[in-house]
Order: structure tokens, then sequence, then C-alpha cells
């Protein structure tokens, strides 16, 4: 069971995926910021073992991706998805958008040494993977891609 909160009805879905140890509480703010200014629906789960979700035994990036998946399809989601990874849940974006479409993959962490750094490549089955350290351009370009 994955314990998620859902913003929005319409437009591009956006899969928000916290770092450790987070929940999905982390992402209240940007989800209602995005809505706010873009049509889209914002998914924010608790991963395993976090917030309402309970921890499971075994859980590989594989699996979580699949299970992932089947909450998006189960909410009735059809486009592909903008996958957010914050932190070390970038490796499980990479695994969603390596499985299943998606229409890119943003991976965000705060740089030790603060310098802005954005690197875009080719990924999976994704259109494409930013990775971002500047906080402030964040929220920015997830509306860009919309």
């Amino acid at each position: 069971m994955i314990v998620y909160d859902r913003w929005g009805e319409f437009g591009r879905p956006v899969l928000l995926l916290h770092d450790d140890p987070h929940d999905r509480t982390v992402w209240w703010t940007l989800a209602a910021d995005l809505i706010a200014v873009a049509s889209c629906t914002v998914v924010a789960p608790d991963l395993p073992g976090h917030g309402l979700s309970p921890a499971r035994a075994d859980c590989p990036p594989e699996r979580l991706a699949r299970d992932l998946d089947r909450l998006v399809t189960g909410l009735g989601l059809l486009r592909a998805p903008i996958v957010v990874g914050h932190g070390a849940s970038a490796a499980l974006a990479m695994a969603f958008a390596d499985a299943y479409a998606t229409r890119c993959v943003l991976t965000f962490d705060e740089d030790q040494q603060g310098i802005e750094d954005a690197v875009l490549r080719s990924v999976g089955r994704s259109g494409s993977m930013l990775h971002l350290t500047d906080p402030q351009g964040f929220a920015a370009e997830i509306r860009t891609l919309l």
C-alpha cells in the first residue's frame, strides 16, 4: 500500500518522489504552487517506510517503479508523467523512466559547494533528464515542462 496526496484533476501528471528521511509532506508547497499556475495533476506518494506507507522487507527500485506506475494508471492519469526525484530517490525516478513512458525526469539535490548546475541528457524511455542544484529554479523548470 502506498499512501499519497493528489492535487488537480487535469493536465500532465507530475510525480514527486521525496528523499530520505522525508515524506510526501515535503512537497505540499511546491504542489500548491504548481496547480495554482499550471494545468497539471500532482501526485506525491509516501515511499515505503516513510510517512504513512508501511515499510517493506524487499523494495528494489524496479519493484517500487512498478508500484508507482500502478498508482499513476490507477488514478486514471493517461499522459506520461514528469517524474521528480529528490536526493536518493533519483535512482527510483530513473528506474521508473527506464520501464515506463515518462515526459521527463528531474532530479534535485542541494549542491554542497553552492554552484548552480543543470545537465541535460537522454535517459531510458523518457524524453530527457534534468539535474538541478538550484532550488529557486526548480519549480520554474517543472512549469516549463507542463
